[in-house]
């Protein structure tokens, strides 16, 4: 009885340590190349964004991205959707809160779907993220703009599968597909 205890104690010690070193690292993951595609994805993002929010107060942190083992890669920026008039040393004029509900309500849509074009067609530059593998972009909203209330809205998350990027690039999906694929969360 006691040897087969032992053996079960055994076996399960082994299969636990077997599961558990998985999830530590990846043979042959090279961190180098990790963080060469994290570096050109902010570079990518931080583009895109520039491109499309042109107010050079509008992006107020460039985006950064971590690697998560297990997880994939999560990339970060800040960003003011809302102010249209900044005070500054030639005039002190200011958005309205009307002004600034307006344009934050018509700009919202737009960079949500920024993040999910991105996403979509250069998602797949992430070579050392694995199919099974998330990739996030977080958006942190702020208002520099006229409004003292603080906004009820901060954070828009744009999440995928990496494998669902590949399925996209190779055809199999398209860009609605993909879109319903991917997950958005707000708050």
């Amino acid at each position: 009885m006691k040897k087969h205890l032992w053996i079960g104690i055994c076996t399960t010690l082994l299969a636990t340590l077997l599961s558990n070193s998985a999830l530590v690292s990846k043979p042959g993951q090279d961190l180098a190349v990790v963080k060469q595609n994290i570096e050109v994805f902010e570079g990518i993002l931080s583009t895109v964004l520039q491109q499309n929010f042109t107010d050079p107060f509008a992006v107020l942190e460039k985006p950064k991205g971590a690697y998560l083992d297990g997880f994939g890669a999560v990339f970060s920026f800040e960003i003011d959707i809302a102010t249209v008039k900044r005070p500054n040393l030639f005039s002190q004029a200011r958005s309205t809160p009307e002004e600034e509900n307006k344009v934050f309500n018509e700009r919202l849509p737009k960079l949500r779907e920024l993040m999910q074009k991105t996403l979509a067609e250069h998602g797949d530059s992430m070579t050392s993220i694995g199919p099974a593998e998330q990739i996030a972009v977080v958006a942190q909203l702020f208002n520099s703009g006229f409004l003292s209330r603080p906004m009820e809205l901060k954070t828009v998350i744009v999440r995928i599968a990496k494998k669902n990027i590949l399925d996209y690039k190779a055809g199999r999906l398209n860009y609605d597909d993909l879109k319903k694929k991917m997950e958005v969360s707000q708050y």
